[in-house]
């Protein structure tokens, strides 16, 4: 560890080396990165587990302070972001991980990268905004991989600062009451990546009916010029069945629900009726044409029988 030269109490670490603590270990290794004021500004060159092959470790991120990596990590388990920001120098990377986790009021700033290119599921989970920092010239580019928002219990947000490119990925939404659903927002440019880009929606697990109506999943300050489906054409909440249509608009990215109409009963019982008796129809025509013509149909009975 060593001060920074800033004279502000500050210091940079060149690295941290997580080793295997052992049989029978029961407590996560912690390590607190304090300042002299409320925010906590931390530099770390990077971050190495140096574990046993059969155990694997991730980064917790707490506090409201921010936390740089300025170069590899290399550590295998997930990055969870639960306060403040965890940022990523420009030469820093955290593509080994499993997954990154960003929680509500949390941020990952990528903005010190040109291009920073999703190695992993990207979730973003809880009540509020979620934020994923990109520079002005920046991109955010999804490459086969899931930016996932459904939780089951909170409808969230989503925010982007700079572009966003999606190529064949699965964007996952909870849909919730009244209109509401998670949404991505994207402050720049929705760019076109190839592929099929998938929609996977989800109704909140406490819901008992949908509003029919649109429901808005992203916003593009400056535009989109992506095609995105549908993974299922139907919901079915609480027993009713809502249809589901997609609409690109200039910067918005629309699911229209629509309640599907289910029969009455007596409707089911008259049409029934009606195709019964259309399926007798051609029973009786087949019958009336196998008589001789100019008959009746009718089999006459023998008259009686006369002596001479």
């Amino acid at each position: 560890m060593v001060d920074d030269g800033t004279g502000c109490g500050t210091f940079k670490l060149a690295s941290v080396t997580i080793t295997n603590p052992g049989q029978n270990f029961t407590a996560t290794p912690v390590l607190s990165l304090r300042g002299g004021s409320p925010t906590v500004a931390a530099d770390v060159s990077g971050i190495a587990l140096a574990t046993a092959p059969n155990v694997s470790g991730g980064l917790t991120k707490k506090g409201a302070g921010t936390l740089t990596l300025s170069a590899a990590s290399t550590y295998t388990g997930p990055t969870v972001i639960n306060q403040g920001t965890l940022a990523l120098g420009s030469g820093g990377s955290i593509n080994a991980s499993s997954m990154i986790s960003i929680a509500s009021n949390a941020a990952f700033d990528v903005s010190a990268l040109a291009t920073y290119a999703l190695a992993q599921t990207l979730a973003a989970e809880g009540p509020g905004t979620a934020t994923v920092l990109g520079g002005v010239m920046g991109n955010v580019t999804v490459d086969g991989k899931t930016v996932d928002l459904q939780d089951g219990v909170n409808i969230g947000t989503l925010a982007l600062s700079g572009s966003l490119a999606v190529t064949g990925s699965t964007l996952r939404f909870d849909i919730g009451p009244d209109g509401t659903c998670d949404r991505i927002d994207v402050s720049d440019y929705v760019f076109p990546g190839g592929g099929i880009n998938t929609i996977d929606l989800a109704p909140l697990s406490n819901l008992t009916s949908l509003a029919a109506g649109d429901y808005t999943l992203m916003t593009a300050g400056s535009g989109f010029d992506e095609t995105f489906v549908l993974a299922q054409s139907t919901l079915t909440v609480g027993g009713t069945t809502y249809g589901l249509s997609l609409s690109s608009l200039p910067w918005t990215e629309v699911v229209t629900v629509t309640p599907l109409a289910v029969p009455e009963p007596a409707a089911l019982w008259l049409a029934a009726t009606a195709l019964a008796a259309t399926a007798s129809w051609p029973r009786r025509r087949s019958q009336r044409s196998s008589a001789a013509p100019g008959s009746t149909g009718a089999i006459a009975s023998p008259g009686p029988i006369q002596a001479a």
